[in-house]
């Protein structure tokens, strides 16, 4: 498979579902209409999960999601391939709060959730996080987002639960700090 520079396919996905092609890339300013697609297909409960709300995003931010700012924030996408296209499976994305600082969010298409796709994407978004400087990512989840929670200590982020309805995450990126990697899936 031809793999063009800055991707990372992947093959082995945990079941259940098909094995099916898995590329991680920057997102493009060209994936709007791949993004549109990918949120209109999320279920309800996954779209509430990742705004902390049940809001439909705007054009206007679908836009700003694509067509980002390399300088102050980073998006990485999964990609599958579908009729000559690339179908977007999951997407992680931080933006810098501070020099030092950014907030981060993941979305994963619910097909595609409890395979392994999560934690291969937030890993890739840590790596370039941190070559792009960032020394410390941090989130909010709700505390009922136990996959998010899960997967979020399974990479070594610290939790902290908020008065109200949310949970703080947080990964320290500087150089010395442990970061848990992904070895169970294959990369080409």
């Amino acid at each position: 498979m031809h793999v063009p520079a800055n991707t990372h396919p992947l093959l082995a996905l945990s079941p259940p579902g098909p094995a099916e092609d898995v590329t991680l890339r920057p997102i493009r300013a060209a994936d709007l209409a791949a993004l549109r697609s990918f949120v209109q297909g999320l279920s309800r409960e996954t779209a509430y999960l990742r705004l902390l709300s049940g809001r439909t995003p705007t054009e206007e931010e679908l836009r700003g999601w694509t067509a980002i700012d390399t300088a102050r924030e980073g998006a990485i996408v999964a990609v599958t391939p579908h009729g000559g296209a690339d179908r977007i499976v999951g997407v992680a994305r931080y933006v810098r709060e501070s020099p030092s600082d950014a907030d981060f969010a993941i979305v994963i298409a619910d097909a595609w959730q409890h395979r392994g796709l999560g934690k291969a994407l937030l890993s890739r978004l840590v790596e370039a996080a941190r070559k792009h400087g960032v020394r410390r990512l941090t989130g909010l989840t709700l505390p009922s987002n136990a996959a998010m929670l899960s997967l979020a200590r399974s990479l070594g982020f610290r939790t902290m639960r908020q008065p109200g309805a949310t949970t703080f995450l947080s990964l320290d990126l500087r150089a010395d700090a442990s970061f848990a990697t992904t070895p169970s899936l294959h990369e080409h």
